[in-house]
């Protein structure tokens, strides 16, 4: 199995992030119930340690309204094989041919 090395996000990712949460008025925590993402992981975020995968910098920048070089900045800066958007975890969604459900109905 390919172990993925852990990438370095762009900076102008954690600065859209924090400036659109800022100017909505959202804490980390009311950010993340909107989103489904954690208060800290938002934070790692913010603080540009760690990259978002598409779907979840999908949900943040559209929970922020972020538009233009900020949307751009969010999305751009994702990545398509980790978190909520890695392979392994596509291969056993409810939509492959793969996922199986944990206890079947008789």
């Amino acid at each position: 199995m390919e172990v993925r090395q852990r990438r370095t996000p762009p900076p102008e990712l954690a600065a859209a992030l924090r400036a659109g949460r800022q100017r909505a008025g959202l804490t980390l925590k009311a950010l993340g119930e909107q989103t489904g993402v954690t208060p800290s992981y938002l934070s790692h975020l913010e603080s540009g340690e760690r990259c978002p995968s598409r779907t979840v910098a999908g949900r943040l920048a559209d929970a922020l309204g972020l538009e233009g070089d900020e949307r751009g900045a969010v999305i751009d800066g994702a990545v398509d094989d980790a978190g909520l958007d890695h392979p392994w975890r596509r291969s056993f969604s409810p939509n492959s041919p793969l996922w199986k459900p944990r206890n079947p109905v008789p």
